[in-house]
């Protein structure tokens, strides 16, 4: 917070203002801040704390090994940008089902087309066809499930080779790193 020392009736959110001949004021004083060198002996007091409005913490939502690490304390990242790689057999599993689902869907929606065609030409029973059609609704069930799966671990795509890669959800400068290649990570 700024001290200032006009009116009380000027302030405005986050600042404190004092009279000049406020009591208050004796208790302050006001130096020149000293340069040292470098690794102090004598250890600082004090305490850093982030606006949370403007900080995000990033934590992986799926279990895996760090791979690689593409941002480092103090960088300036984007909003998106792969913070880290992660082999991550459920991301793998999850980019499967989604390629298995799929595959199923379109042959379902085959299937359902030549039983619809050959029900209305009389020459398929009704319940054959109706059969086609669950089949197809089924496969379509299964194909949004694993898309929104992926969908959720996912956060915007894929790396190289399909690991998951952990982005930055916003544009800003990465402040501290709590994981090393080889490290093992968990959505908890």
């Amino acid at each position: 917070r700024r001290v200032l020392f006009r009116s009380a009736k000027d302030a405005r959110p986050g600042e404190i203002r004092y009279s000049p001949n406020a009591p208050q004021l004796s208790h302050i004083r006001v130096a020149p801040a000293a340069a040292y060198p470098e690794p102090l002996i004598e250890p600082l007091n004090g305490r850093v704390a982030y606006d949370e409005n403007y900080t995000a913490r990033v934590a992986t939502p799926i279990n895996g090994r760090v791979l690689k690490i593409n941002a480092q304390p103090g960088d300036t990242v984007a909003s998106g940008q792969p913070l880290l790689v992660i082999d991550a057999p459920e991301y793998s599993a999850a980019l499967a089902d989604v390629a298995k689902s799929s595959a199923e869907a379109r042959q379902k929606q085959s299937a359902y087309e030549r039983a619809k065609s050959l029900h209305e030409g009389e020459v398929l029973a009704r319940k054959d066809f109706e059969s086609a059609q669950n089949d197809l609704a089924l496969a379509q069930a299964e194909q949004r499930r694993a898309r929104e799966r992926l969908a959720n671990l996912n956060q915007g795509g894929a790396a190289d080779g399909g690991k998951f890669a952990l982005r930055s959800p916003l544009r800003g400068v990465v402040s501290e790193r709590k994981v090393n290649p080889g490290s093992e990570v968990r959505a908890d």
